[in-house]
């Protein structure tokens, strides 16, 4: 174990001396744990209860450790069929698009993740709030853990269904808006349910992007929102480029291929950070989240104080970031310098650091 890990191992070991882990159903879940290098490098283990879990956060202290979606009779044995599975959370893993700006990259994801919940979860498929478990990733996004005893022995297959419907998979005009022998339209009203009232609503709230010349007449607007409420489509159907419809209709959907790993949805033995837990990719917390709106990762996530500066190297080209309430300056390689702990030991973990010898 070199100095880095030897370091945040021992910051890690300060974090769950003083923080109580828990995890629901604990002993029914199988937990993999990761090194310096792997995010999971050890799997089957299994804790009977939470003390025995944060007894092992503290005396061994991985640098990662992750949970099982699924419930099985005998967590820890293998091969797999041995466990015997008896059920699963629903889980959605977002993660974000890598830029150089992680900020803006936060924020994308973040979105996302809100229009994942208020526009799919809770209203098409009708989760309740006390469902929906929500979670920090510790690194580039968001974890969604859905508790419900109806959802839990669904299969691969019902969970690709799923995703499906989430990413609009096989969407078009033509299922959604119907010609009628005498040349009219009909189509949806912002009321329905589905992607049909997803669609009308958009095209109400959004009329400028369809007539941006018309933007002041008043009269053709009220025009337009009145006769799409009324589910006649006809006036938007012959008036705009119906290709810009047919494109603005796909992008209703979360695009899964991209921002959530469609097997983490579909595999029933998948494992997931443990909420609560430090992610050594990053030194942050993938704490759970009550308001997603008001969570900023950046400061919110950040569990370590500003009580010392740590001497460090820049081993890779740094840019700037805004971090626990500051914006740090842009640092080139081979920079020396001594600063606060929490963006030190983030520095670190990222692989953009050493410790100055």
């Amino acid at each position: 174990m070199n100095k880095i890990e030897e370091f945040i191992k021992e910051k890690f070991k300060e974090y769950y001396k003083t923080h109580h882990i828990s995890f629901p159903d604990i002993n029914k879940r199988e937990f993999g744990i990761g090194s310096w290098d792997k995010k999971i490098e050890m799997r089957h283990l299994s804790f009977n209860s939470d003390e025995l879990l944060n007894n092992f956060l503290i005396n061994d202290t991985p640098f990662y450790i992750s949970c099982s979606s699924a419930y099985y009779l005998y967590p820890e044995l293998r091969p797999m069929v041995k466990k015997e599975w008896t059920g699963a959370d629903l889980i959605f893993d977002l993660d974000a698009n890598k830029s150089n700006n992680i900020k803006e990259d936060l924020e994308e994801v973040k979105y996302r993740t809100i229009n994942l919940i208020e526009n799919f979860l809770l209203t098409d498929f009708g989760f309740s709030k006390n469902e929906i478990h929500l979670n920090f990733s510790g690194s580039n996004g968001y974890h969604i853990h859905i508790r419900n005893e109806e959802i839990r022995e669904l299969k691969r297959k019902e969970r690709r269904e799923i995703v499906e419907y989430i990413n609009g998979t096989g969407l078009n005009l033509r299922s959604i808006i119907q010609k009628t022998p005498d040349r009219k339209f009909l189509g949806p009203t912002p009321s329905d349910h589905g992607y049909r009232g997803k669609l009308a609503r958009f095209v109400v709230n959004n009329p400028e992007r369809y007539h941006p010349r018309k933007i002041k007449d008043k009269t053709y607007l009220n025009n337009w929102k009145n006769t799409v409420s009324k589910g006649n489509w006809t006036m938007v159907m012959k008036s705009i480029n119906q290709q810009k419809l047919e494109e603005d209709l796909l992008t209703l959907g979360v695009n899964l291929s991209q921002d959530i790993d469609i097997n983490v949805t579909i595999d029933l033995a998948r494992l997931l950070r443990v909420p609560n837990t430090l992610h050594a990719g990053s030194s942050l917390c993938a704490v759970k989240i009550t308001d997603l709106t008001s969570f900023e990762p950046l400061k919110d996530a950040i569990v370590f104080k500003e009580n010392d500066e740590i001497s460090i190297e820049i081993t890779e080209e740094v840019p700037e970031i805004e971090f626990n309430n500051k914006t740090y300056p842009k640092l080139k390689k081979d920079t020396k310098l001594s600063i606060d702990e929490p963006y030190a030991l983030f520095l670190l973990c990222k692989r953009y650091a050493k410790i100055n010898q």
